[in-house]
């Protein structure tokens, strides 16, 4: 049984002069199996984070059936990563506060989830500044306070909305690695939203490319590269190939 299920869905929104709708999804289907990396790749507005908000629940579908675990996306514990994630963090709160936020929304005691929070740092092997504050860090530190405050409640499925998008290359690199150690020590059921088709490729084990809105899935790549992955990953021909299959296809789409 998939732990992720999407059938049947469909979703629409009104435009502005509330005359029409958008139709972003319709009779969507995906069946996802826990510990799966699943990334998405579409042009600009198909529908990409829709699919995420709808399994996080955030939004309901006007047709269809979401499951996580055979239950409603409501029932689930859904870690959600966003694109913005520096606004997402609290500035006058410390990093290991801004980390054990959903324990204290869970109303776990203070020194509970403080303690949480630093077993997972130590468990995991993570170098933060846990006493100091948002603002000084760099960017990857943020990105990934914003990931561990994530991961904290062992999530069943982890979203991923574009998180690396604000982020220089090399940063960027640097992250991917971090997330696929964090993913292949927590196995967490991951989808991850992206508009580089590499970063797309390099993390996931399926990545799925949708059609311009109504989104529908245009094309499936598997990429059979070992984890854990590297700079070498990227210069693979299998790697190459997949890449190239990868913007063909998004070429046509746009045609």
């Amino acid at each position: 049984m998939p732990q992720v299920s999407i059938k049947n869905v469909s979703k629409s929104f009104p435009r502005h002069d509330n005359k029409d709708v958008i139709d972003v999804l319709r009779e969507f289907n995906l069946e996802i199996d826990k510990g799966e990396f699943v990334t998405f790749f579409g042009p600009n507005g198909c529908g990409k984070t829709t699919i995420l908000n709808l399994v996080a629940g955030l939004l309901l579908p006007d047709k269809g059936i979401i499951t996580i675990n055979n239950k409603p996306p409501t029932d689930a514990k859904i870690g959600y990563v966003f694109q913005n994630f520096r606004e997402s963090l609290f500035p006058w709160m410390r990093n290991i506060d801004n980390i054990a936020f959903p324990l204290e929304i869970r109303q776990v005691s203070k020194s509970e989830r403080l303690n949480a929070v630093r077993n997972f740092i130590q468990k995991y092997d993570i170098n933060l500044p846990l006493e100091s504050y948002p603002y000084q860090l760099s960017g990857g530190q943020q990105q990934l306070i914003a990931i561990l405050r994530a991961l904290i409640t062992n999530p069943d499925v982890l979203l991923m909305d574009e998180p690396f998008n604000g982020l220089d290359y090399v940063t960027k690199v640097n992250m991917w690695d971090n997330l696929i150690r964090l993913w292949m020590e927590t196995k967490v059921t991951i989808l991850f939203v992206s508009h580089d088709v590499e970063e797309a490729l390099f993390l996931a084990n399926r990545l799925i490319i949708l059609t311009e809105r109504p989104a529908n899935i245009k094309k499936v790549l598997i990429n059979t590269s070992f984890y854990p992955r590297n700079r070498k990953t990227l210069l693979e021909e299998k790697f190459l190939r997949l890449r190239s299959e990868a913007l063909e296809t998004f070429r046509e789409e746009l045609i």
